[in-house]
């Protein structure tokens, strides 16, 4: 999506910067949700004991 000139110069690059802010809103959008979804994923994992704790230097955390 690549204009020439000013972004208001004409009808193409008009086109062409309403795409390319739409591209943006979507990838803004995937990123956003997809943050959003690990958090809760880790969150959830936490939760119902499938994940210990983060970090711990005890040799007593490593052991069954």
């Amino acid at each position: 999506l690549v204009k020439e000139g000013k972004w208001n110069s004409s009808t193409k690059n008009i086109v062409l910067s309403i795409m390319n802010v739409i591209v943006l809103f979507i990838g803004i959008a995937t990123l956003g949700l997809g943050t959003y979804a690990s958090v809760v994923d880790i969150l959830d994992a936490y939760s119902s004991g499938e994940v210990r704790g983060s970090f711990t230097c005890s040799a007593k955390a490593y052991e069954s």
